[in-house]
């Protein structure tokens, strides 16, 4: 039985699709819910083992507490600016809510560096700053190999071994163009979240000073650590980080605006980012409990056209018909 919020998302669909399309080398799911025990458990090792597993699964409730933390940071950032709170007080609640996105993009920059390669729980756990750099600027350049190795989408050749007519399989690599264009606006959001600030999360993980703007343009000033800061209007604080190299220390500066637009954006950013998170461990998580190779949602199917739509609903009912012929 569906809960409520299901039905309210996929009533207009029928009971076929609802129970999922499984194809002998890659999934379509609709994202019930279901708890499947698997059976093999070599290739639930080969696949990342059960501590990877239990990980994907966990993400529901990791991805609410992501969202609702941003949400209630924003929440006082804007009281806080309504209430006229000292400037200082204001900017400090705005790196919270930036703060918290910058979590949300670790988590989902861990997990792409996690599928990049081989034993993909013992790289997520040992991610570094530099490590996420290159998974988004990875993304960045082409996301096409994130989506099957960490989406689970299924590539041209899983379409091609499976018995799909021409149209049918059209009516599929459609369906797969729409969630690519999803994920992958998703995805750039994220990675320039990252990049733009990833000074700030390297500052709150290692305790290098942030500046709010009153202490760094305002007398009595902040010294060298303002020399060259340029204020870009408005709220703004300024992230204070070194690195060594060659025996060389260098210190960084990196300005960030906490105006109120700003401050929204990176609350639009961090929650966008935790809904991707969510999405894709509940892909990667359904290809490793059902065996299969890869796995395409369903949720885009009503942007198809009826045809294509009545095409998907034809192999769903196939396959309903294979696994339960009573």
């Amino acid at each position: 039985m569906l809960d409520s919020r299901t039905q309210r998302l996929y009533g207009r669909l029928p009971a076929a699709m609802l129970a999922g399309v499984r194809l002998a080398r890659y999934t379509v799911l609709m994202k019930v819910g279901l708890s499947i025990a698997h059976h093999d458990h070599g290739y639930v090792e080969r696949r990342g083992g059960w501590e990877l597993l239990t990980h994907l699964r966990g993400a529901p409730a990791r991805v609410e507490y992501r969202r609702e933390a941003i949400a209630r940071a924003l929440r006082g950032y804007e009281q806080a600016a309504s209430d006229r709170k000292p400037n200082a007080e204001v900017s400090g609640l705005g790196l919270i809510v930036l703060q918290r996105a910058l979590l949300a993009a670790e988590d989902l920059g861990g997990l792409l560096h996690a599928f990049a390669g081989p034993r993909p729980w013992d790289r997520l756990r040992a991610t570094t700053i530099v490590q996420l750099d290159e998974a988004f600027n990875s993304v960045l350049i082409d996301p096409r190999p994130a989506f099957h190795d960490a989406f689970r989408l299924p590539i041209d050749e899983h379409l091609d071994d499976e018995h799909l007519d021409d149209m049918e399989r059209l009516a599929f690599v459609r369906l797969r163009e729409r969630v690519m264009g999803r994920w992958e606006v998703m995805l750039q959001r994220a990675a320039r979240l990252w990049l733009a600030h990833r000074q700030v999360a390297k500052a709150t993980m290692h305790g290098f000073p942030l500046l709010a703007s009153e202490h760094v343009v305002g007398p009595p000033g902040a010294g060298e650590l303002s020399d060259g800061v340029r204020w870009p209007g408005g709220l703004f604080a300024v992230a204070v980080t070194s690195s060594e190299r060659g025996g060389h220390v260098r210190t960084d500066r990196h300005v960030v605006t906490l105006d109120r637009d700003d401050v929204r954006h990176y609350d639009r950013q961090g929650r966008s980012t935790a809904r991707l998170v969510g999405e894709l461990c509940d892909s990667h998580a359904s290809s490793i409990m059902d065996g299969y190779a890869a796995t395409l949602p369903t949720d885009l199917l009503r942007t198809l056209s009826g045809a294509d739509q009545k095409r998907i609903e034809h192999v769903a009912s196939k396959q309903e018909e294979r696994d339960d012929p009573h």
